[in-house]
C-alpha cells in the first residue's frame, strides 16, 4: 500500500475509535476536533501526492493525533490528561509544565517539517546557494507554523462559543499555547535546517 494511502487509513481509524469514545462521553468538544482533524487529514493526503511528505513527518503526525485525543479522553487520578502537570515548574496561573504544553510543542514541531517540506519546493536549493535563501525559508516556515497554531487557537476559542466548554483554558492558557506553539515551530526550523 503507497505511503499516502497507509497514512490516510491509519488516521481515519484513530478518527473513528476516538469519535465513538468522544460520542459515548458526550464530549461535543473533541468531535468538533474530530471533523477538523478529518479535514487536515485529508488534506495531507492529497498534499503528500504533490509533496512526498517524509514517512517520519507523517508517522509523527499520527503519533500527535493521538497524544491529543488521549488529552482530551484519559483521566488520571480524576484528572484529564490534558490538565496534567508533569513538572511542576511554575505554578498558579502558569502551571507550567503541563502535558498540554508539550503536546502543543510536538503538534507545531510537527506541522512545521510538514510546511518546510512544502515550501522548500518553492524556494530552490536553499541550502545549496545562498544562505540568504535558507533564512528566508527557515522564517516563511516558521511563520507558517505559528499561523496554524493561530488557527487552532481560534478553533479552540470556537468550542468555548459554540459549547460553552471551559475545557480549553482561558486567557493564559491560550497565551501560554501560542508560546508553545512558537517553541514547536521553532525547535522545527532548527531540525530542518541540519537534515
Amino acid at each position: 500500500m503507497q505511503k499516502s494511502k497507509l497514512f490516510f487509513w491509519i488516521n481515519t481509524l484513530i478518527l473513528f475509535l476516538f469519535s465513538v469514545i468522544f460520542i459515548l462521553n458526550k464530549n461535543y468538544e473533541f468531535l468538533l476536533y474530530i471533523g477538523t482533524l478529518f479535514l487536515g487529514v485529508y488534506f495531507l493526503y492529497v498534499l503528500d501526492k504533490k509533496y512526498n511528505f517524509s514517512s517520519l513527518s507523517l508517522s509523527l503526525f499520527s503519533v500527535w493525533m493521538f497524544l491529543h485525543f488521549c488529552g482530551g479522553s484519559v483521566y488520571l487520578e480524576g484528572v484529564r490528561l490534558y490538565d496534567t502537570i508533569l513538572i511542576p515548574l511554575f505554578g498558579d496561573p502558569l502551571f507550567i509544565l503541563k502535558y498540554d504544553q508539550v503536546v502543543h510543542t510536538f503538534c507545531y514541531f510537527v506541522l512545521t517539517l510538514l510546511i518546510y517540506q512544502v515550501l522548500k519546493n518553492y524556494i530552490k536549493n536553499a541550502r545549496k546557494k545562498e544562505n540568504n535563501k535558507k533564512f528566508i525559508l527557515g522564517v516563511f516556515t516558521f511563520l507558517g507554523g505559528i499561523a496554524i497554531g493561530s488557527l487552532n487557537e481560534i478553533i479552540e476559542f470556537s468550542t468555548v462559543v459554540l459549547f460553552g466548554s471551559t475545557g480549553v483554558g482561558g486567557y493564559y492558557n491560550n497565551s501560554l499555547d501560542l508560546i508553545f506553539n512558537s517553541i514547536g515551530a521553532l525547535l522545527a526550523v532548527l531540525f530542518s535546517s541540519k537534515n
